[in-house]
Parts: structure tokens; C-alpha cells; sequence
């Protein structure tokens, strides 16, 4: 018997491929689950410019899919733990956690050096703030830019 589940989710295709992988998990306990995926702008995905360091608030990642949620528009939300704020809306919990497929960043450059090997005071792009402080304790020449 095949039951359809109204998904909220950002329209990334990171965040399309985080609720593929959610219902390959469920679908071998609950054969027969379907998502339907709804698509949902957050602030933090129409404000490109702002860097998200700025932002006020934490759940800038997860705020307007969490009150569809709340409104019983969609029957459940499929975030990245990273976007998660520092404390869910009341009536909302963490039901699940997946294990990650591949945990690991990647350094993109157009010159295909490595970490180790880009030269001294080399710029590096990333919008985590996670990334820039283990970049900066890395390497303390490097110089870190915000994206969006």
C-alpha cells in the first residue's frame, strides 16, 4: 500500500538529494512511503547577499518550512543538521537523524592544488563559519572570503 508523505524542504540540490536519501532509509522499514516533495524558499535562500555570520537569528535555514510545518502544510521537514537553529519552535522535535553518506568537505581550485600546496595569503571562499575557523586554524595566511 503506497502512502505519500508532503516533505518541506529547501529547493538546494543538496537539499533534494538529503530527502532521496531519507526516504531510501524509510522505504526499507516502510515499504511503500513516497515523498511529495514541497519546495520551499527560506529567508536565508532569498537574501544572497547578507553573510550569513550577519543574519540575525539561527534559523534563518529553516524558519519558513518550520511554520508550514506548524500550519500542517507539509507532514514533515527534512533540514541539514547544520541549519538547525539553536532551539526548535515550540511543537517541534528532532523525530530522526541519518547517518551522513559522505562527511567530508571539498576544496574546489582552479589550479587543482591541494590544501597543503596553495601559496601563502591564498583566498578561500565559504559562507560556514565552521569552515572558516578551521581553515584559520590551519593555516593563518590564508585569506578567508564570505560567499553567498
Amino acid at each position: 500500500m503506497q502512502r505519500i508523505y508532503r516533505v518541506g524542504t529547501r529547493t538546494s540540490p543538496l537539499a533534494l538529494k538529503q530527502v532521496e536519501e531519507v526516504f531510501d532509509v524509510l522505504k526499507k522499514f516502510y515499504p511503500g512511503v513516497e515523498p511529495e516533495v514541497i519546495g520551499i524558499d527560506t529567508y536565508g535562500d532569498k537574501d544572497k547577499v547578507t553573510p550569513v555570520s550577519d543574519i540575525e537569528g539561527t534559523d534563518f535555514f529553516t524558519r519558513e518550512i518550520d511554520k508550514a510545518l506548524l500550519k500542517n502544510e507539509i507532514d514533515f521537514a527534512v533540514h541539514s543538521a547544520k541549519d538547525l537553529p539553536d532551539e526548535l519552535r515550540d511543537g517541534l522535535t528532532i523525530a530522526a537523524i541519518t547517518y551522513p553518506i559522505d562527511p567530508f568537505d571539498a576544496l574546489v581550485s582552479k589550479s587543482g592544488l591541494t590544501l597543503d600546496k596553495l601559496p601563502e595569503g591564498a583566498r578561500i571562499g565559504t559562507s560556514s563559519l565552521r569552515r572558516k575557523e578551521q581553515l584559520n586554524k590551519y593555516r593563518k595566511d590564508f585569506g578567508i572570503v564570505d560567499i553567498r
